[in-house]
């Protein structure tokens, strides 16, 4: 068996190519722009510029992990976090905190680099869950390939592992080798067969699971097995495995009369195996039957964090010390309510809130980290992706933003708190691109209150609201006016 990796068609701008699934390549502004409009993304499978021998690149190696997992705004299997450590110190992670130790595990010919299989664990038990998406980096054969490999562990400590975004030998190497790690055996292993054989035997032990037969029979289901040529017939609560090629099988699935067919090519004509159905999990197995791990998709806390990660490889991403800091809407405390704000923030307001937007709210902390997040600069589209995640009651009480939106001149500002803070948003900036008033208001000598023609000419042209407090109306150093109600 051979595979392909995703190659990067072009490294300089970071678009991949999955010759499986998107033959014409998935850019990776693509993929963020659908993570910003709430649409669920796949995870992906891709080459990397990095290797699993050495640490170096870990910013790199964690911002390819928030891009190219599975995110689905509405739940799904959590994905291994980069700041879990035992004390949770101050550190580079996006929550600021220590990021989580990844560790080198030498499989076979090939190297995985991972979270360790230490801070997995503790992962799993803190959060008293089954099921973690883990990013690995698989080095092998002048390859360096980054996936992510869904891990799920049950209350008996047993393990079981799928790739994701691929299949074939690539699932194979990478899963079976995390699964190595996990279980310690991966100085046992030798060779990518030592991993097939493992795979093959483990999963033996699950079982069958039967589709039901057409017709009227004794016969209640059956299913085909092409690794081991098995036809499974199931009675009632009993299976039987038969050694046989595919066409008994289908012959036996196109039949009105499947019971005749079994009659006539495997009962008493070949040897068969005896099954039991297992009450547990439905499946028929031998008495060495070990039931499968299910997966919840349940889980949804941890989207918010790696959407804002997901950013840090945009194209213009705000060096450190001018981004804003989202901590509070990270861990916000009181019930646990996680708010509407998080997937405002994340979708829209995070990409007007750095330093070049609003400069005055970097001045003794970064913007947000009072719990209060400052923006500028939301033009018609920004604006209408806030209106479809705002709750009915915040988009009445900025009505005027809404509409004000829809003029190609007006860009807009304001802040948003935080779910300990009340969680509210409101706009109290407008920005005009209209070079006559601004000329009307430094002829004024930049004083403009709401008793002058030139307010009410702004307040009617652009359908600003009557301000509730004294204004502030000024023309910044491009020529627009700028409004602070």
């Amino acid at each position: 068996m051979s595979y392909n990796p995703d190659q990067p068609r072009n490294p300089a701008n970071g678009q991949w190519v999955d010759e499986r699934n998107t033959p014409s390549g998935v850019s990776l502004i693509e993929r963020l722009d659908a993570m910003d409009d709430g649409a669920d993304v796949r995870a992906t499978v891709t080459a990397s510029p990095l290797s699993a021998h050495t640490t170096k690149g870990i910013e790199d190696w964690w911002n390819r992990a928030f891009l190219t997992g599975e995110t689905n705004h509405r739940g799904s299997v959590p994905r291994m976090p980069d700041d879990n450590t035992p004390n949770m110190h101050t550190g580079l992670s996006v929550t600021g905190h220590r990021r989580t130790y990844r560790r080198r595990y030498d499989v076979g010919d090939g190297t995985i680099r991972m979270p360790s299989r230490t801070a997995i664990n503790r992962f799993l038990t803190d959060n008293d869950l089954t099921a973690v998406d883990v990013p690995v980096l698989l080095s092998e054969n002048g390859r360096d390939t980054q996936a992510f490999v869904r891990v799920t562990r049950n209350n008996m400590g047993q393990f079981e592992a799928w790739a994701l975004g691929t299949s074939g030998e690539l699932d194979v190497r990478m899963s079976e080798s995390v699964m190595a790690a996990l279980e310690r055996r991966h100085r046992e292993v030798a060779s990518v067969d030592d991993l097939i054989a493992r795979r093959s035997q483990r999963r033996s032990l699950y079982g069958v699971r039967v589709d039901g037969s057409n017709g009227t029979s004794f016969i209640s289901g059956l299913a085909y097995d092409e690794t081991s040529s098995t036809v499974t017939v199931a009675i009632g609560d009993r299976a039987y495995q038969y050694v046989a090629d595919r066409r008994v099988y289908e012959q036996m699935q196109r039949s009105n009369a499947p019971g005749h067919v079994f009659n006539d090519q495997l009962r008493g004509k070949i040897a068969s195996r005896r099954l039991d159905k297992c009450p547990s999990c439905g499946r028929f197995a031998g008495q060495d039957h070990v039931c499968p791990i299910a997966a919840p998709a349940s889980y949804a806390s941890s989207t918010f964090i790696q959407h804002i990660g997901a950013k840090r490889l945009a194209p213009g991403f705000p060096p450190k010390g001018s981004r804003p800091t989202v901590q509070q809407w990270v861990y916000p405390g009181g019930d646990g309510e996680l708010g509407w704000s998080r997937h405002a923030i994340s979708a829209v307001l995070y990409d007007h809130a750095d330093k070049d937007s609003v400069p005055r709210y970097f001045r003794e902390k970064p913007n947000g980290a009072n719990g209060v997040l400052h923006f500028d600069g939301l033009g018609r589209r920004d604006v209408d992706k806030l209106a479809t995640l705002m709750p009915e009651n915040e988009r009445w009480d900025n009505s005027w933003a809404l509409k004000a939106s829809r003029i190609p001149e007006v860009k807009l500002g304001g802040w948003v708190s935080s779910p300990t803070k009340g969680e509210h948003m409101t706009f109290t900036r407008a920005t005009i691109s209209d070079t006559k008033i601004a000329r009307e208001i430094r002829a004024m000598g930049g004083h403009v209150d709401e008793r002058s023609s030139t307010w009410r000419k702004l307040a009617a042209t652009y359908g600003l609201p009557k301000p509730s407090a004294p204004m502030s109306v000024s023309v910044d150093e491009r020529g627009d006016v700028v409004i602070d109600l």
